[in-house]
């Protein structure tokens, strides 16, 4: 099999905006998740909620957290923890990195932050690639360039 890495390796993250932990202070421990107003994603096709996956030393826990909503678009859950909503536990997009960067987002138990690999398209080895998954490769791996430009 031949394995092309099509994203770096992400990192989770739990975040609020300054108001919201200005309200409701900021949590110290996951079991402090109990007591917080939490926004929940929805994996689209099974209908699961997803369980925080938290992780801090090689101990790793699961919770399961309450709150106002529960979304399965990540652009919706990234403006409901920008207006307050809620703490959000997301993945490290662009959306989620650019509200770090100007402070409208804060980071709570950045301690407890897994890093999960990226993505990778995996193929069969052959001596002659398709001319169709050729152009997908090259598509794929093509994208960032395009969008920089």
């Amino acid at each position: 099999m031949i394995a092309i890495r099509l994203t770096p390796d992400m990192e989770m993250l739990a975040v609020a905006s300054p108001a919201y932990l200005a309200r409701h202070g900021v949590p110290k421990t996951p079991a402090d998740l109990h007591r917080h107003a939490c926004i929940n994603w929805r994996f689209p096709g099974s209908g699961n909620i997803y369980r925080w996956e938290l992780e801090k030393r090689g101990k790793k826990l699961e919770l399961s957290v309450e709150g106002p909503l529960i979304a399965n678009f990540q652009d919706i859950v990234v403006e409901a923890a920008l207006q307050g909503l809620g703490i959000l536990y997301a993945y490290n997009d662009d959306l989620v990195l650019e509200a770090l960067q100007n402070g409208r987002l804060k980071r709570v138990l950045a301690d407890w932050s897994p890093t999960f690999p990226g993505l990778f398209l995996y193929y069969p080895h052959r001596r002659y690639t398709r001319p169709a998954l050729r152009a997908f490769i090259d598509c794929l791996l093509d994208r960032d360039n395009t969008s920089a430009g």
